[in-house]
């Protein structure tokens, strides 16, 4: 999953763990600049690659040590296009499902 021009309060580390219960979302900002105006100094990534994954105690440590896997990961994790046809199966599994047909 990537995400565009996300801002940040303070300077995002190399990778980001964000767990739910279980589950951990891995985020990797990337081209990251410092942006400042007179009242605030914010941080912008360009594009934030993230990765679901089952959240373990050693996670930050298995991420650390093998980043740049991680991170490519990440970037192959892309949703792939729908066409028409896939939505209109969804519909009329969804419409046989409240219809009981």
């Amino acid at each position: 999953m990537q995400t565009k021009n996300v801002y940040y309060t303070e300077e995002p580390s190399r990778f980001i763990i964000n767990r739910h219960g279980s589950s951990a979302l891995v985020e990797f900002p990337t081209n990251v600049q410092k942006i400042e105006s007179e009242d605030k100094t914010e941080w912008l990534a360009g594009t934030v690659y993230a990765i679901s994954t089952k959240y373990t105690a050693n996670l930050a440590d298995r991420v650390e040590a093998d980043f740049e896997l991680w991170l490519e990961a990440a970037k192959q994790t892309e949703p792939q296009p729908v066409d028409l046809n896939d939505v209109v199966e969804a519909l009329n599994a969804l419409t046989e499902v409240v219809i009981g047909g």
